[in-house]
């Protein structure tokens, strides 16, 4: 309808600006069996403990806290590194494609990215993804969550000689990605799950975590 193409349009003209483009889908390599729910380097939190709160910006509805989210309902959240990585792309896509399944053992996918709410938007316009895609550029989720990964400042200008500029996609000068990990949360906030993994071409794939919420919830 005509209010959408507007905002879409409106939001593809702030993208323009900031110079930044969502990367198309590259297929990932899906972790092995006896990896899954590990955690490398000790990053991530381990599962039996409560989940940190944090508050991301909702490309919907302004400042929602994770708390809100899994006061009703069980959550798998699963922090990417940015709508740049193709990697974390194909698995937004493979989640996607599988939604209803989530839906129907109640639990609802939520994305985290240090993209700003703009970026986040336009991803999710891109791959038409039917759950929450989050904004943390402040890094309130990632620094609460233990998957920071810093970027060295030779880190930085490889990936910007190769068009990707983290600053336009953050809206930050942190120079701060996430390390990709998946996380899932019981209704009411207890943590049942944890999977981190450094090797970013590496991810579970959405059949996985459809096995691992029948294993835990």
């Amino acid at each position: 309808n005509a209010s959408l193409l507007a905002l879409t349009l409106m939001l593809l003209s702030q993208v323009a600006l900031a110079q930044v483009r969502i990367s198309e889908a590259r297929d990932f390599t899906v972790v092995a069996e006896e990896a899954l729910g590990t955690r490398s380097d000790d990053l991530g939190i381990a599962a039996g403990s409560m989940a940190p709160d944090a508050t991301l910006a909702s490309i919907e509805d302004g400042q929602v806290t994770l708390s809100d989210l899994w006061a009703d309902q069980n959550l798998m959240l699963i922090f990417y590194r940015g709508g740049w990585c193709p990697y974390c792309n194909a698995q937004i896509r493979d989640i996607t494609v599988n939604y209803s399944k989530f839906l129907d053992r109640s639990v609802l996918p939520v994305l985290v990215s240090v993209d700003e709410p703009d970026t986040s938007a336009l991803l999710s316009a891109t791959y038409e993804v039917p759950f929450p895609v989050m904004s943390d550029s402040d890094l309130d989720a990632h620094e609460s969550y233990n998957v920071v990964l810093r970027v060295t400042e030779e880190e930085y200008q490889a990936r910007l000689s190769r068009g990707v500029d983290m600053e336009a996609y953050s809206g930050q000068d942190h120079h701060v990605m996430a390390v990709p990990s998946t996380f899932l949360i019981k209704q009411g906030g207890h943590l049942l799950w944890s999977h981190v993994d450094v090797e970013f071409r590496t991810r579970p794939s959405a059949d996985q975590l459809l096995a691992v919420i029948d294993e835990n919830l």
